[in-house]
């Protein structure tokens, strides 16, 4: 049985070394409005796709080899 009836919150996740090909979209992350997911850190990540990246409800996306926050 939960806690309690907030959702759980998500953060400090790590992505890394990953290759691949998708039709649509690659990689989709979706937090809750009510719980927005915490940080996410991107690393040598090398993805085709029509959209390679969908983030909503979430704080900053970082790419390592860019450095650029999304």
């Amino acid at each position: 049985m939960p806690k309690s009836d907030a959702p759980t919150r998500f953060e400090g996740i790590h992505l890394k070394n990953i290759k691949g090909n998708a039709g649509k979209t690659a990689v989709e992350i979706r937090g809750l409005p009510e719980c927005p997911m915490g940080s996410l850190w991107m690393e040598n990540i090398r993805l085709t796709a029509k959209q390679t990246l969908a983030v909503s409800d979430a704080g900053a996306a970082q790419n390592k080899e860019s450095g650029r926050g999304e």
